[in-house]
């Protein structure tokens, strides 16, 4: 999938370590850093991870996600974040990342499969019997609380 949008990319912005001088507050810093993309599904979906293994947040030292424990898709304990892009018409399989996420349309009009009404789930596979399909068009805010999801890129 050739995507429509620039590379993911972040502004750090902190207090340098140490002090110098006479000052009693220490240089604020500004980086600009091009987030690493993971390309799944044949190219049919774009993801960007970034985040923070410490909450509370630890901003006595550099952000050290490298070694952040974690499958890559979530980070136990700590702050998650990421750029998600779909191909138009692309659905992703139904699954559980238990964590909270946040994800914000930015651009085209973007759906949430769960399972409608109780259902169980054995060796990874869920037994419902229909979903709900919830849409949210740019400018929207989906909140993911730890549910089976799928989710689905209408084509605009």
């Amino acid at each position: 999938m050739a995507s429509p949008f620039p590379d993911a990319a972040r502004v750090i912005s902190a207090n340098s370590l140490t002090l110098s001088g006479d000052r009693n507050e220490p240089e604020v810093t500004n980086v600009r850093e091009v987030v690493k993309s993971d390309e799944m599904f044949d190219g049919q979906l774009r993801r960007s991870v970034f985040g923070s293994v410490d909450v509370p947040a630890q901003n006595d030292r550099p952000l050290d996600e490298p070694s952040a424990a974690g499958s890559g898709i979530v980070r136990p304990g700590g702050i998650n974040a990421y750029f998600l892009d779909l191909a138009p018409g692309f659905t992703t399989p139904m699954h559980r990342t238990v964590s909270t996420d946040f994800l914000l349309v930015h651009r085209g009009t973007a759906t949430v499969i769960t399972p409608e009404g109780p259902y169980n789930v054995f060796d990874g596979k869920a037994d419902y019997a229909s979903v709900t399909e919830t849409t949210c068009t740019e400018g929207e805010v989906i909140i993911q609380r730890g549910q089976m999801h799928a989710s689905f890129e209408q084509q605009d």
